[in-house]
């Protein structure tokens, strides 16, 4: 497999809009102690499971996990509806519900590498010019931050 990383998302704490701590900039993760958590299913993302598990850990305590999802849309809409919260890349905002809120995490490293990669012995000519396409389209956004 070759890969290729594209570009750095920090992680976020997202909540339903009506949810107590929607309106803060940012959360320490020891306030969301007691909070109901929903997770995306550890087989589809062993990393970032097991990095809100050790993230909370550092803070002294275990998520109640009340529900898992097999799709990332999946567990934004169970947040959406009010069953918990969740902690995962900020880039999902694109996709995700204006009723959610995304705040930033307090105090931590923490981000996520987006990739594409693909089979080295693949040779499709989409493949380079799809990562080329990529690159290009990131480039043009960079250019457009201040």
């Amino acid at each position: 497999m070759t890969y290729k990383s594209l570009w750095i998302q920090p992680y976020s704490i997202i909540l339903p809009e009506d949810h107590p701590l929607a309106d803060q900039t940012d959360l320490n993760i020891a306030q969301l102690a007691q909070e109901p958590f929903v997770m995306l299913e550890r087989e589809e993302s062993p990393q970032g499971y097991d990095y809100v598990l050790s993230l909370c850990a550092k803070h002294g305590f275990s998520p109640r996990i009340v529900s898992q999802a097999s799709r990332t849309d999946a567990v934004l809409m169970i947040v959406d509806a009010g069953i918990g919260i969740t902690i995962l890349s900020h880039h999902l905002l694109l996709y995700a519900s204006p009723s959610l809120r995304f705040i930033d995490i307090q105090d931590e490293e923490h981000q996520v590498d987006i990739v594409a990669s693909w089979k080295t012995a693949n040779e499709n000519p989409s493949v380079p010019l799809f990562i080329q396409e990529v690159e290009t389209a990131l480039q043009r956004l960079e250019s457009r931050q201040p």
